[in-house]
């Protein structure tokens, strides 16, 4: 499936290409040693350096669940978002609705809202700003030099929203040595992507510069079956431009900025049905087909800025981490994909945030090392939502709201939130550590909600605070092993319902989400640095846990935010590497999850109230496997290595509402049954040039991530009633993808 536009892709490629070759930066640096990459090019498995304690620590001695990538990972295997990283980190879901609007789940915790009223459990980090709002937690994998996953509340050294755990990206610095790396992929569905990076010093030892840009077009594969067109189109650049300064041997800042505009179109609205409806009998279901009489648009646009300054003195190093970011996003759609267009959405986002963190971190060595800080966030997020609607006469749809009916669903909240934070690790003995920590957090939110015609909540505020300790005994008898044992709480701030059927209910903030986890871990390395694991056992509990879910009512037709009580998260995770031979790594990964609600009441519509407990808790797979191979093989034809590799990944099924009550011919469509990714490439002997051939999802194993109920705007009354029918909004993993990446470096 090439498309029609093959010939001005192929322009646009060779131009980029051209511009790329002109390059005037010489001299190879790519193998610079910073966060997250190898820490030492001995035999046997590489050590990596990470972030997560707020200093460069190994892995192999971080007391943390965790797994990394480096940046040769995420070229070798083609990790293009973090849809790519669900595949091999355990206990990590993320939903893509659209390439602007994702949602998180780590060990069973996440909000799946988009509204400024509330947040989400899982926070995202690059380098040190967070970013809040679920548009702008998706950044494009180029320019990296590592991702972290830590799993399990990271409330201490990383604050609010991270009850489920934090996701932490190091782009690549600036570097005196220039430095060049360009990419060229091309792939199916008329797949065009092309990214560079240069960087080099501007004034020797003192001023260092970098430039990165990534170019991502492809055609859509949905076949609309009403206007016989192809849909799902996706396109976007983003650049990012870094500074390093050096005005003394003692002072370090780093300047940087970046910009994304991405128009991929979104919602396209695919369906699956448990039955025929008799209004719509000619309805076509599937991953890849659509009967939208309407093409959605939408368009994403991010700015940020950000300057982080490190001052060495003897006692340690002083860190301020100072971000802005920007995010406007809109989106015209007809949310139900039908023909008749029932119903349209005109939806404006508008997201403003400062951040400002300031710590200090003692220098390593002796028995007590501490950090400390304090932190602030200003927020302003503003969703406004306009809906038309145009039911088709004999719905249930129609009983409720009138031809060229329209309802405008407005919210704008103000978030400010200040913290405190230290955490100290004392050597009790050689090998034996005792760290504890705690972070104070105050927060406040004001602002306004309206569902006209009929709700508004006039003026809002509300403020909450939490106190979230931490305490790690770790013991490392030997080079070889860790265990660890920690207690750690996490707060998620409480907000404001954007979906309350009262206007009331508008002004009625809900609490404040916490959890308790109790957590075992094991790190071990051994045969002479060609085997490790990695273990966690760990048990949540979580209080006052705050759930989304989707009210198809058509007077309603929204989100809801809510506390539902009590929920106790437990289970087990595994991650091993083996290295058999100098050319071959072997690879897997486990995670076991049972995630109930132990204390659930639900009011439904009538007034009756229904219990939970018992239920799984939605967005937790219970089992995930993920195995993989690598081979760098040298071959003597071209002086070169051969590399290859591939994985194989399981999830089993997966709830998304509370109720637990979805079909199960639709969650056996949730689940993962063998996702197979392979690649093989060619790289030269002084490492300037590869060719990576990839192929992802080969057996076409498509998954269905998302599907909230959508039934009455389908339906008649009476089928309406009858609880084995329903109709849902659906979104798929992609289709099967291949292709072949070009990578030159200097």
């Amino acid at each position: 499936m090439l498309g029609t536009s093959l010939n001005s892709k192929c322009t646009i490629l060779i131009c980029l290409v051209t511009t790329m070759a002109s390059a005037t930066v010489v001299t190879r640096a790519w193998g610079q040693a910073t966060a997250a990459e190898v820490h030492e090019k001995e035999a046997g498995l590489q050590e990596i350096v990470v972030t997560a304690t707020r200093r460069e620590t190994k892995l192999s001695d971080t007391p943390i669940a965790m797994s990394v990538l480096t940046a040769d990972q995420i070229d070798n295997q083609r990790l293009v978002t973090l849809a790519d990283l669900e595949l091999s980190v355990p206990n990590f879901v993320f939903t893509e609705v659209t390439r602007q609007e994702t949602f998180f789940s780590i060990r069973g915790t996440g909000v799946d809202n988009d509204t400024p009223g509330s947040d989400v459990g899982v926070s995202v980090f690059i380098d040190g700003v967070p970013r809040t709002g679920v548009h702008d937690t998706t950044p494009e994998l180029f320019d990296l030099q590592s991702v972290e996953v830590l799993r399990g509340p990271q409330g201490t050294l990383f604050g609010r929203n991270t009850t489920g755990g934090a996701v932490i990206m190091r782009t690549i610095a600036p570097s005196f040595d220039p430095t060049f790396k360009g990419q060229v992929t091309y792939g199916n569905y008329n797949l065009v992507e092309v990214n560079g990076l240069a960087t080099g010093p501007l004034i020797s030892n003192v001023l260092a510069g970098k430039v990165s840009f990534l170019f991502h077009d492809r055609d859509g594969y949905v076949d609309n079956v009403v206007q016989h067109r192809e849909e799902g189109r996706e396109k976007s650049v983003s650049t990012r431009a870094q500074l390093l300064w050096l005005p003394g041997d003692d002072v370090k800042v780093t300047f940087g900025g970046e910009y994304l505009r991405d128009t991929s179109q979104a919602r396209l609205g695919l369906l699956e049905s448990t039955f025929v409806p008799s209004l719509f009998p000619n309805l076509q279901y599937g991953p890849d087909v659509t009967n939208a009489g309407t093409s959605p648009r939408a368009s994403n646009t991010i700015v940020g800025l950000f300057a982080n300054v490190d001052w060495t003195t003897a006692l340690g190093t002083l860190t301020s981490i100072t971000g802005y970011r920007s995010v406007t996003s809109g989106i015209f759609y007809a949310p139900l994909g039908d023909p008749t267009t029932e119903l349209t959405a005109d939806q404006s986002v508008k997201d403003r945030q400062y951040t400002e963190e300031l710590h200090f971190a003692s220098t390593l060595g002796g028995r007590f090392n501490w950090v400390g800080g304090l932190f602030y966030l200003h927020l302003n997020r503003l969703d406004d939502t306009f809906y038309t609607a145009f039911p088709v006469p004999g719905t249930a749809f129609s009983y409720a709201a009138p031809y060229g009916g329209t309802s405008a669903h407005d919210q704008e909240v103000l978030t400010t939130s200040k913290a405190a934070f230290g955490e100290a690790t004392y050597s009790l003995l050689d090998g034996l550590d005792f760290t504890a920590g705690a972070r104070y957090s105050w927060e406040h939110r004001s602002g306004h909600s309206e569902i006209t015609p009929f709700e508004y909540s006039g003026p809002y505020a509300a403020s909450w605070s939490a106190f979230t300790p931490k305490g790690t005994l770790s013991y490392k008898p030997n080079k070889q092993w860790l265990t660890y044992a920690t207690v750690s709480k996490g707060f998620t701030s409480g907000g404001f319902d954007a979906g309350a059927d009262t206007s009331l209910g508008l002004a009625t903030p809900f609490k404040p989400e916490t959890v308790i986890n109790y957590e075992l871990g094991v790190k071990v390395v051994g045969l002479d640095r060609r085997f490790s694991m990695d273990t966690a056992i760990f048990l949540a509990d979580y209080t006052n846990l705050q759930r989304t879910a989707f009210d198809s009512n058509p007077a309603v037709n929204s989100y809801h935010t809510t506390n539902v009580g009590k929920a106790r998260v437990k289970g087990i995770e595994l991650e091993a590497t083996y290295l058999p031979i100098d050319w071959l790594t072997l690879s897997a990964n486990y995670a076991y999850t049972d995630a109930k609600y132990r204390d659930y009441n639900f009011t439904t519509t009538d007034g009756t109230v229904v219990s939970y407990a018992g239920n799984v808790v939605p967005q937790t797979p219970r089992q995930q496997v993920h195995v993989s191979g690598e081979v760098a093989i040298p071959w003597a034809v071209t002086g070169g290595t051969v590399l290859g590799g591939a994985d194989y990944t399981y999830r089993s099924e997966i709830q998304f509402v509370d109720a637990n009550d979805t079909p199960q011919v639709i969650l056996d469509k949730t689940r993962i049954n063998g996702f197979v990714n392979i690649h093989l490439g060619w790289r030269s002997a002084n490492e300037k040039l590869m060719v990576n051939l990839f192929a992802r999802d080969i057996t076409n194993e498509r998954a269905l991530v998302s599907f909230p109920d959508f039934t009455p705007y389908f339906a008649t009354l009476s089928e309406y009633g009858n609880p084995a029918d329903h109709i849902y909004l659906t979104r798929y993993t992609p289709p099967r993808s291949f292709g072949v990446t070009f990578t030159v470096r200097y």
